[in-house]
């Protein structure tokens, strides 16, 4: 509808503002968020529609430096996770919550957010905060992984996802497939948990039945 388009480019609009001057608003193609909306909503049905329960993976951690460790080059570096991917990542789940409410409450829609150890607690407060106001049962739609340890082929074979969004989740570099990097160019920690998001990201983009999706608001994340 004009209504829906108007307001995708609204959104697109805001993106490519580039507020923080970060160069990033060549990862807002005209028309790409509608098209990206449209084919989750659409696996998903597809998948409901044959019969088969449906289920989404939504991947979100991204830790960075806490500032008494920015100029660190030695010794130990802490980390702390950013805060706008696990908010994020919960608004996706609530949002997709709310298109399928009847499927969610059936037990017909799994949404698994996969997050890391460092993050989880936080990940969790958040999907607690915005995906509880459904029906009690609705709540246990949403399930909070950490990817710490796990094999992530056994995690895509368990539950098999139509969908798999990430947001905010470090990629490996092209000098460095072990590693991923901060936008100063800081890699990041065994913490961050980068090769096994990319490994997870990378085994369902190769899968034709299945949609992924990547949030970014550098260029350094997974599916820039």
């Amino acid at each position: 509808s004009t209504n829906t388009s108007s307001a995708f480019e609204s959104i697109e609009g805001i993106i490519r503002n580039d507020v923080g001057g970060r160069g990033a608003a060549h990862l807002a193609e005209p028309g790409g968020l509608r098209i990206a909306a449209e084919n989750v909503v659409q696996n998903i049905r597809h998948q409901l529609s044959s019969g088969h329960d449906a289920c989404v993976f939504i991947l979100t951690g991204f830790l960075v430096r806490k500032a008494s460790s920015l100029h660190k080059e030695c010794g130990e570096i802490e980390y702390s996770p950013e805060t706008d991917g696990p908010i994020g990542c919960s608004m996706i789940a609530r949002s997709l919550q709310s298109v399928f409410e009847h499927q969610v409450l059936r037990g017909r829609l799994k949404i698994v957010i996969i997050t890391m150890s460092e993050a989880e607690t936080m990940v969790r407060e958040a999907v607690k905060a915005l995906c509880s106001d459904l029906e009690p049962a609705s709540s246990s739609s949403t399930e909070v992984i950490a990817i710490d340890g796990q094999v992530v082929e056994s995690l895509v074979q368990k539950y098999c996802p139509q969908v798999v969004i990430s947001i905010e989740v470090a990629g490996v570099s092209a000098q460095n497939p072990w590693a991923g990097y901060t936008m100063r160019g800081k890699e990041l920690g065994p913490k961050s948990c980068v090769p096994l998001f990319s490994s997870l990201f990378q085994i369902s983009y190769d899968n034709p039945s299945t949609f992924t999706v990547g949030i970014a608001d550098g260029g350094n994340e997974l599916g820039c």
